[in-house]
């Protein structure tokens, strides 16, 4: 099982300097705008992973979207369903990887004005949650990735399906989850009519996309390391 997530994960994560083909299995254009959603992309703009805005300066992703880059080789478009236009386009000045955890933080060079995202406090099996990120709506697709964001709702389902740890979850499957390129994107859990950040796109269990479940960081594990870097 090990050695399948690792050829997986190779699969759903590009480089920071490839060009990826990331793809939201099983949903469709995004319902609503959502301010905190955001494209990290190279300084030439292609996308490579999706993120979250979770203070003003700070963006929440997946630990292996930057390993191996630095900050000057990245960007981030934040607050726009478009990849390519609107929103507030704006530098990388700093990453922060957590030493365990497929989690970073990422500070902007200035604060954006968006409402940014609040993490989750905790994250049930049972719940459903709302995954985003950008491209192709099926793995055998031969389009041009489509520039505006989708998103699929999803259940998290208990451990044992995926194999995940205290820090991760199980989410999807059976036609609904991510693959390449979505890494980083986040997971979303609705309290009353706020959107909580659940967790952030790590890997997938299966090489087919969405028919394994999709497997995340859990934001709600990592609220005590976001507020010693990012403040509150």
């Amino acid at each position: 099982m090990r050695a399948l997530l690792v050829t997986v994960l190779m699969l759903v994560a590009p480089t920071a300097t490839a060009d990826p083909a990331p793809y939201i299995v099983g949903g469709g254009p995004a319902s609503q705008a959502y301010s905190f959603a955001a494209s990290l992309q190279n300084t030439s703009g292609s996308h490579l992973c999706g993120a979250a805005l979770v203070r003003p300066g700070w963006i929440f992703t997946a630990k292996h979207c930057v390993a191996g880059t630095g900050a000057t080789n990245l960007r981030v478009r934040v607050g726009s369903a478009n990849r390519a236009s609107g929103g507030t386009l704006e530098l990388v000045s700093q990453i922060v990887q957590h030493p365990s955890s497929d989690v970073a933080l990422l500070r902007l060079r200035a604060p954006v004005t968006h409402q940014p995202i609040p993490l989750a406090s905790s994250v049930p099996i049972g719940s459903t949650v709302r995954l985003l990120g950008w491209g192709r709506t099926c793995a055998t697709c031969t389009d041009p990735l489509p520039l505006g964001l989708h998103e699929v709702d999803a259940p998290v389902l208990p451990d044992s399906r995926c194999g995940t740890g205290a820090a991760e979850l199980c989410i999807g499957g059976n036609g609904r989850g991510i693959c390449h390129g979505d890494s980083g994107g986040p997971a979303m859990l609705k309290v009353g009519t706020v959107w909580h950040l659940a967790g952030a796109a790590s890997r997938s269990s299966s090489p087919q996309c969405g028919q394994g479940p999709s497997i995340y960081s859990d934001a709600s594990a990592h609220r005590t390391w976001v507020t010693s870097v990012a403040g509150l």
